[in-house]
């Protein structure tokens, strides 16, 4: 990659971790952008891994209280005395307000709950956050928002009056050198499925465990670190608890012989900005079966490299979803093409997309 100049850019994030969403997002794009020379600084409250670059600075804010709203508030209110002209570019993620450009990728706390459906009124936490936001994506604070898909995009322009041509979408990427297929040949007699999250019920497993009541020669196989014992009650209430096996949270290698051990990938969630296990899933050159309020939904073709259904309680669309990949031509192909699609979106292509988006930014705003 030819860059025109090395950038200074400081990131706010609130932990520095390998793990997290955003928080693996910044680590890994961080290290990237600083293998190409960029000078990179974390602005964290919370340092749960090294740099894996000596380009990279950490400056750790005192935040790290019991209390969440502590915690949230003295970060938001630390992180406003940051000083834009120290650094080419600002990038804010979560609940901050003093940065250049935004990456809104877990979108916004109403649309979180709305979906989410956990209480009725908002408590104190949930209004601060909110009024927190309020400001985020107010014109005035947040010169541009980068969204992880159209869905979170259209959701902001429509909550918060953002005009729409200062939101630019960059989906998610993926280490495609990291999640690749396997060389062995997968010789399974069944369709295997692998289902992967911590929160059960948000991403839809009690639908698929539904589903399997009415598919024969399949299995399924879950990871995370959610509360089993109501879904096993409601797989035994079904008669389909042979069909599921629980295998707790796995992370790196073990996740990544998960991937390779299975046929398809099934997240019927109820709500992502853009799930990442969706793009892992396709690297490895796993099809998968998502819903359309999932962001990642955006780059999935329907019975090309997966299908996306319209809602995650149409049970008979999962159902249908699932056999069309019991067809061994129907999941060859998808295979091959699930690992193309994730070709598309790796570390390297988003990072310069991203540069550009930086550049661009400095020659029309900062100069």
């Amino acid at each position: 990659m030819n860059l025109k100049k090395p950038l200074k850019i400081a990131y706010i994030v609130r932990k520095y971790s390998t793990s997290g969403g955003t928080e693996k997002h910044i680590y890994i794009i961080s290290k990237k952008l600083a293998e190409f020379g960029n000078k990179i600084f974390i602005i964290c409250s919370k340092k749960e891994t090294e740099p894996p670059n000596s380009n990279i600075n950490i400056f750790n804010l005192p935040c790290n209280f019991p209390s969440k709203i502590v915690k949230t508030f003295l970060f938001y209110f630390l992180t406003k005395k940051i000083n834009l002209k120290n650094y080419d570019i600002v990038q804010g993620a979560g609940k901050v307000v003093k940065h250049d450009i935004y990456r809104a990728g877990g979108g916004f706390h109403k649309l979180y709950l709305k979906y989410q459906k956990k209480r009725e009124k908002y408590g104190f936490y949930d209004k601060m956050v909110i009024n927190i936001e309020e400001k985020i994506f107010n014109v005035k604070n947040t010169k541009l928002i980068i969204s992880v898909s159209n869905f979170i995009k259209n959701e902001i322009v429509k909550e918060f009056n953002y005009p729409e041509d200062k939101i630019i979408v960059l989906h998610n990427c993926v280490d495609i050198d990291f999640f690749k297929p396997s060389d062995k040949a997968n010789k399974n007699k069944m369709l295997t499925c692998i289902f992967v999250a911590n929160d059960y019920k948000l991403k839809g497993l009690k639908n698929i465990i539904e589903a399997l009541k009415f598919i024969d020669n399949v299995k399924l196989k879950i990871i995370g670190n959610d509360n089993e014992k109501p879904f096993i009650k409601f797989a035994k209430e079904n008669k389909v608890l042979d069909k599921i096996e629980f295998l707790g949270e796995k992370k790196g290698k073990d996740l990544l012989k998960l991937y390779n051990e299975a046929d398809i990938l099934i997240h019927p969630t109820y709500y992502d900005p853009f799930s990442n296990v969706c793009l892992e899933a396709l690297s490895c050159g796993l099809p998968v079966i998502t819903t359309k309020i999932n962001g990642a939904s955006e780059i999935i073709e329907n019975f090309i490299d997966g299908i996306v259904i319209n809602s995650p309680e149409n049970i008979n669309s999962l159902i249908d979803a699932i056999n069309f990949f019991k067809n061994k031509n129907n999941l060859f192909n998808a295979k091959i093409n699930a690992r193309k699609k994730a070709e598309k979106y790796s570390i390297d292509n988003y990072v310069e997309r991203l540069l550009d988006l930086y550049y661009n930014f400095i020659s029309s705003s900062k100069a």
